[in-house]
């Protein structure tokens, strides 16, 4: 025999390797080209790339093609995540189309697979296996964030009841159980830990850095899907009142008590990961509103906060207003005035009519600054 084929083992043989290199080539068309992705839509090879991560081969070995420590289903990881995603962008999408191409995912059965890759302890000694294993849950994120959105939007308690089922099913495999959605908060409270050490000088490489910012927003959004967020990431522009959008959601919403409530518990456990302030470290989700984790977790942790007020009680707005959000929110609000930005224009009214009446004195007179100082609360601005 080769040395080569000495090398193999039962689960890395030939075929797993085409079949990961074939993934990585699919996912970069995917990326870099609009018609390979209707192309993929079209022949339904979201439900082969899911199958295909099922295998035990691809979803649990590392691959020795990348370098790092990313499974070798990554790149059909990533391309589900990107056809799920660009299904939600359609200009031309119907409710129909959405709910088949949830119910595709779903039956596939990725639920386990991205809960099996969640649940990973991420070694975070090795910088290039903390790499790899990042890349592989940004991608679990960013599909986690187009299935609970599509679900949602929907409205359809079929497609919520078949989402929790298996979500539950999963769960349940574990003794004590723990569903996925556990899992993501538990990725976004490690992202935000590792990012904070990472700018503070940590000693990581920039591959590092780009790895953990990008888990910090994918891991954000996916958390902000599971709260309930009425917002699509990627069409914020085109969203002209979080009140008008509610409203739409609120017409077309046929959900069962239970889901409701599902998205509380997802918004208190949220809130509780932000908002926390540990000795000598202040809470973490105002310094993601104002960039300091990078412009893209600017508007990210802004849909997790409106999820979290529009879903949760107000225990949560009170914790939300105590953590200092506020003057990050009313700088944005100036921001938003004058660029004309109304989605970030009317969530951050949201933030200040939901967590404004649980503002300390000490907090009031910072914000007050910004809102009269600065002459922007004017009957003319409005």
């Amino acid at each position: 025999q080769s040395s080569s084929s000495q090398s193999l083992t039962t689960k890395d043989t030939p075929s797993s390797r085409i079949r990961e290199s074939a993934g990585i080539v699919i996912s970069a068309m995917a990326v870099c080209s609009v018609e390979a992705m209707m192309e993929l839509q079209s022949c339904h090879a979201i439900t082969s790339m899911l199958s295909a991560m099922s295998d035990p081969g691809l979803a649990a070995l590392p691959s020795q093609m990348r370098g790092d420590g990313a499974p070798k289903c990554l790149g059909m990881l990533q391309t589900a995540a990107a056809l799920l995603t660009f299904s939600q962008h359609k200009e031309n999408k119907t409710e129909s189309d959405q709910i088949d191409r949830l119910l595709e995912a779903i039956d596939a059965g990725p639920i386990t697979t991205l809960s099996r890759i969640l649940f990973t302890k991420i070694d975070w000694d090795s910088e290039d296996k903390a790499v790899g294993a990042m890349k592989a849950r940004d991608a679990c994120c960013r599909m986690l964030t187009a299935i609970f959105d599509i679900a949602r939007q929907s409205g359809d308690s079929v497609c919520h009841n078949r989402l929790w089922e298996v979500v539950d099913t999963d769960a349940f495999r574990r003794n004590p159980p723990h569903s996925i959605v556990t899992a993501t908060l538990g990725v976004l409270q490690a992202s935000a830990i590792q990012g904070r050490h990472s700018l503070q000088g940590g000693g990581r490489g920039t591959h590092f850095h780009a790895a953990v910012m990008d888990l910090i927003e994918s891991s954000l959004y996916a958390v902000g899907s599971m709260c309930g967020s009425t917002v699509v990431p990627g069409l914020e522009q085109h969203i002209e009142s979080i009140e008008f959008l509610e409203a739409d959601a609120a017409s077309v919403s046929r959900e069962e008590a239970s889901f409701r409530q599902r998205r509380r518990e997802a918004s208190a456990a949220a809130c509780d990961i932000l908002t926390a302030g540990k000795k000598h470290l202040a809470a973490v989700l105002p310094a993601m509103l104002i960039g300091g984790f990078g412009e893209k977790t600017a508007t990210a942790s802004l849909r997790l906060a409106l999820a979290i007020t529009q879903n949760g009680n107000l225990q949560q707005h009170a914790k939300l207003a105590a953590s200092g959000i506020l003057v990050p929110i009313a700088d944005f609000l100036q921001n938003a005035l004058s660029t004309g930005d109304q989605f970030r224009f009317s969530a951050c009214l949201r933030l200040i009519k939901d967590c404004g009446p649980h503002v300390n004195a000490g907090q009031l007179s910072s914000i007050q600054g910004f809102f009269f100082g600065k002459g922007l609360m004017t009957v003319e601005a409005l």
